[in-house]
């Protein structure tokens, strides 16, 4: 039998319907984004899905594996996940998954019911937006660049406040549909951004310093290999640099980065939904954080490990990467029935515990040997109880 999705489609379903009867799921609420995972697959290569891509782990040179997933926003349990060519552009992937989502959605929550759609502006086209118009509403992100009328808007323009945001609403024609859009300003994500331009530029300068000194000849001006580092990074454009003394000579480009800086903390969301109130586009929308939440799970090679894959072909590349998904799940209903016991644990904090729970086999003779679980901490026992692991002691205590 060949594995491929469809395999997986009714397993994820029965899956998805089964915790939601135990935990009680947001299934009206999908937030939708998509990651790739690293492969050591070389040339030549058995894997269709294997290419290489922008690197969410910077690991440009090698060839790697895109993975989708739509998840309920309440605990981030997937309703669909699929791996796929990692070089397809997003918004194209999106327009294939697209009519497959949305029967799954009305499937599982009825006909009738009112679904959401939240999307990361990659999502974004006038093909995508049409399809969904009549059939789902969605909240999604606008570039801020392709809105320079809105970004550019003075802070005493805005119109109020929400929790620590500054807003200001309007209606506007996006990919010709009428929309919602909100632009909203933070100062916390202001002053992270300017750190974030601070650390870039500085690594950026000890990169090209490392690349000057491995030169074995001191070069007399800036070399192609420096421009291309330059022009590769985001952060090129905020320096400039010359040869002073047979040394790299580093300036800011004040133009620039005031121009950056200006835009920090700003961003823009949108959405059919006209009559919604601001401050439920804006916190629905930032609840879009539990599926990267969900993406940081699956990369923690302590738990899952999903990357690096070592799998060479696309059917057993689909198999380990649905187990991944599943183990991921697990891991999110252990945390819920933690949670619902008074003890809210992070998953490493979950695993640490239960992972110094341990099994001790006592040999007295060769003919007697008794097997006993080591001594367990308050938060240990409780674990114990939580996940009913009592009724496998008693087997492991029996004397052989």
């Amino acid at each position: 039998m060949s594995i491929d999705d469809t395999m997986f489609t009714a397993i994820e379903a029965d899956l998805f319907s089964r915790i939601d009867q135990l935990m009680g799921l947001s299934p009206n609420v999908i937030c939708y984004d998509t990651t790739n995972f690293f492969t050591y697959i070389e040339e030549p290569k058995r894997s269709e899905l294997a290419n290489t891509c922008h690197s969410k782990d910077s690991k440009n040179s090698l060839n790697h594996v895109g993975l989708l997933m739509a998840v309920e926003k309440s605990f981030g349990i997937p309703l669909i996940s699929r791996v796929y060519r990692a070089n397809c552009h997003d918004s194209k992937l999106f327009s294939h998954i697209l009519a497959e989502l949305i029967i799954s959605l009305k499937t599982l929550c009825g006909a009738k019911t009112d679904l959401i759609l939240i999307l990361d502006k990659g999502n974004n086209s006038k093909k995508n937006f049409s399809y969904m118009e009549g059939k789902i509403n969605w909240i999604g992100a606008l570039v801020p660049s392709h809105h320079n009328d809105l970004i550019d808007m003075e802070l005493d323009k805005y119109h109020g406040t929400w929790k620590d945001k500054y807003y200001y609403r309007c209606k506007k024609n996006v990919m010709d549909i009428e929309c919602a859009v909100v632009l909203t300003f933070s100062a916390s994500k202001k002053r992270k951004q300017r750190h974030s331009l601070k650390r870039g530029i500085e690594k950026l300068k000890n990169e090209i310093t490392k690349k000057w000194k491995s030169y074995k000849k001191t070069p007399r001006s800036i070399t192609p290999g420096i421009d291309t580092m330059l022009k590769k990074s985001r952060y090129g454009e905020c320096i400039r640099i010359s040869v002073v003394k047979g040394k790299p000579y580093f300036e800011e480009n004040k133009e620039e980065i005031n121009k950056r800086e200006k835009r920090f903390g700003k961003s823009l969301v949108f959405s059919n939904m006209l009559k919604a109130e601001t401050g439920y586009l804006i916190d629905t929308y930032n609840e879009k954080n539990i599926i990267e939440n969900d993406f940081h799970l699956l990369k923690d090679v302590t738990l899952i490990r999903f990357r690096p894959i070592r799998h060479w072909t696309d059917s057993k590349i689909r198999a380990f990467a649905f187990c991944c998904v599943v183990s991921m799940i697990l891991i999110r209903v252990m945390q819920w029935m933690t949670e619902q016991a008074g003890y809210k644990m992070s998953t490493t904090v979950l695993k640490d515990e239960l992972t110094d729970i341990q099994e001790v086999v006592m040999i007295y003779s060769p003919a007697d040997a008794e097997r006993k679980i080591t001594e367990r901490s308050a938060v240990q026992k409780k674990l114990w109880k939580i996940f009913e692991l009592e009724k496998i002691e008693k087997q492991l205590s029996l004397h052989k």
